[in-house]
């Protein structure tokens, strides 16, 4: 069989077979769309085994485990308003919390939890208690090994593709509670290092979406911790700055307990005034 050829061009009669070079020059085609295909649809990860490599990545359950206590302390900026709060925040097992910030503008305001009862007090709003979605979500952000402890905590998590996060490549899982609005956890596909954290909360405003993007992890005392982090809530942008982390130190007695006028709220609120 004859064929007829152009210097730029090859045709064949029709029924001719392809010769050997014309094979050639398509099977790499071929074989990079075959290629495309099978990356495509490469099966995810299960979420179980990116919480565990999470896990590991920051340090693994048993450092987690030995941490009894935490107080951070930090700067929290409100980008482009001028506004910048200092803030200590203690946290002890199961979940107590005891957060201070203070700022020269708005003063002093704090808020926190006994693992039962959630608060907030401050010179503007005065001693309110968190009720509904809102107290939950508190206390369970109180517990400062959640993350750890992903399965006790969460009641699923299902790997949700992946996801580019400024120009990292990230496994995207969605953890979901009993209660409330899921998480949504994107982790480094190479680090397995949170890069971002989507979540909605409930808050007197009503509910708003808040998206967290942590940062600069650092050793302390075996994990792996961010130390700043940028948070995007209600279409503001607030930065932080960790100044320092320490953990298992010795607490002043009756931290966690109820200011007065938060014990007085509840009294009140309870026999139902």
């Amino acid at each position: 069989m004859r064929y007829e050829t152009t210097r730029r061009k090859l045709t064949r009669r029709p029924g001719a077979p392809l010769r050997v070079t014309t094979l050639c020059l398509l099977l790499p085609l071929a074989f990079a769309g075959a290629l495309t295909a099978l990356a495509e649809e490469e099966p995810l990860p299960a979420a179980a085994d990116l919480m565990d490599r999470y896990v590991e990545a920051t340090g693994g359950r048993e450092a987690y485990d030995r941490i009894e206590n935490r107080v951070t302390t930090a700067t929290l900026e409100f980008v482009g308003q001028g506004l910048s709060l200092d803030m200590t925040i203690h946290q002890a097992r199961p979940n107590k919390n005891y957060t201070l910030i203070e700022s020269e503008m708005i003063g002093k305001a704090e808020k926190g939890t006994d693992g039962e009862t959630a608060w907030e007090l401050s010179m503007m709003t005065g001693p309110q208690l968190m009720k509904g979605q809102q107290k939950t979500d508190f206390l369970r952000e109180a517990a400062m090994d959640r993350m750890a402890h992903w399965r006790e905590e969460f009641a699923g998590a299902e790997s949700a593709g992946v996801e580019t996060v400024g120009e990292t490549a990230c496994y995207k899982i969605v953890l979901t509670s009993e209660s409330g609005p899921p998480m949504r956890l994107f982790l480094d596909r190479e680090s397995y290092l949170p890069v971002k954290i989507a979540m909605d909360l409930e808050t007197p405003m009503g509910v708003v979406p808040m998206e967290t993007f942590p940062g600069d992890f650092r050793e302390v005392d075996g994990l792996l911790l961010a130390h700043s982090g940028r948070v995007v809530l209600v279409g503001q942008e607030r930065s932080m700055t960790i100044k320092s982390i320490e953990h298992n130190v010795d607490l002043p007695a009756g931290l966690f307990d109820l200011p007065e006028e938060i014990r007085a709220l509840a009294n009140k609120e309870a026999a139902g005034e």
